[in-house]
């Protein structure tokens, strides 16, 4: 009797995991319908409507942890439109990706990820109260990699010194917010690289 009861317990235990599992698989997708207006072309990654509803920065991580994981074991793939649609997407996770995605394919475009990082600037630069810097620090990292990576490159960002002092002033203006310190710090470290290899010249 005992036996059979534990075995009928274990039964609706597992059948209440999976019918937790459908309702949280279903919650997901409405959340990402719920913030895909009618018309407005999807995003490329399927959680970067979750990813701009989280306020857990936490999650945040856990998202993004997971394209970087699949960029580093060359699962993921992007095509060449998908890449130009990813650059100048409104979703945030979709522009993140992009930049693991360049970083972990050694992808040799100095003048794209500059453009990025410009990209991401002037987003923080027309929002009154940001809450995060997580684009713009991905943007700044994908940069320095490429730079210590291919220092014979580094000639073709000599001009963008200005772009660089300006990414640091944003991050001492919103030095409350994460990633602030980890942005800077990257930035001023592409800056010395910079100005070493000008000196060399």
């Amino acid at each position: 009797m005992e036996d059979t009861l534990a075995v009928v317990i274990a039964g609706l235990a597992t059948s209440l995991a999976a019918l937790a599992g459908r309702q949280a698989a279903r919650e997901r997708q409405a959340a990402r319908r719920a913030t895909i207006a009618p018309g407005e072309r999807p995003p490329i990654f399927r959680d970067a409507a979750v990813f701009a509803r989280c306020c857990d920065p936490g999650q945040q991580q856990r998202l993004i942890g997971m394209i970087e994981a699949a960029c580093r074991r060359g699962a993921l793939r992007l095509s060449s439109s998908q890449q130009v649609q990813a650059a100048g997407s409104p979703w945030m996770l979709d522009r993140i990706g992009l930049y693991l995605y360049e970083e972990a394919a050694n992808i040799r475009n100095p003048a794209a990820r500059l453009l990025h990082l410009r990209h991401e600037l002037e987003q923080l630069k027309e929002t009154a109260a940001p809450r995060t810097l997580l684009a713009l620090r991905y943007a700044a990292r994908s940069l320095l990699t490429l730079a210590r990576r291919h220092p014979e490159l580094l000639p073709r960002l000599r001009d963008a010194d200005a772009l660089l002092h300006e990414v640091i002033a944003l991050t001492q203006r919103h030095a409350q917010l994460p990633w602030a310190r980890a942005t800077r710090c990257d930035v001023a470290r592409l800056l010395i690289l910079v100005h070493r290899q000008a000196g060399r010249d």
